[in-house]
This record gives structure tokens, sequence and C-alpha cells, in this order.
């Protein structure tokens, strides 16, 4: 009789924990990429808002004083 080809208990709950690990793993690079998207998103956006108010700032400078500094 040829061997069992099926693989024993201890290897097939290794191979799982190992499956289990790496879906781990993935999730939480997805999850991290995610959040630094995010972050980068929010971090744009208040750039262009700042990049307004300073806009803003000269143009009220360029009012009050005929000139920017």
């Amino acid at each position: 009789m040829a061997k069992d080809p099926l693989i024993s208990r201890s290897q097939l709950r290794k191979q799982r924990n190992e499956t289990r690990r790496s879906a781990q793993q993935q999730d939480r690079e997805q999850a991290e990429k995610k959040y630094h998207e995010e972050e980068e998103r929010i971090d744009n956006y208040y750039r262009k808002q700042l990049k307004k108010i300073n806009q803003s700032i000269r143009h009220v400078l360029v009012k009050i004083n005929g000139r920017v500094e």
C-alpha cells in the first residue's frame, strides 16, 4: 500500500497558522496604506486652505500698503 498523502495534523496546524499570519500581515499593510493615503489627502486639503489664506492676506496687504513685503 502506498503511504497516505495527507499531511499530519501538526503540519496542517502550522500551515493554517502561517496562512492566518500572512492574511493578518496583508490586512495590516492595507490598513496602513489606507491610513497614509487619508493622511496625505488631509494634508493636501489644509495646504490648499493655507495657500488661499496667504493669498487673501497678500491681497489685503497690497490694498493697505500698495505693495507686498
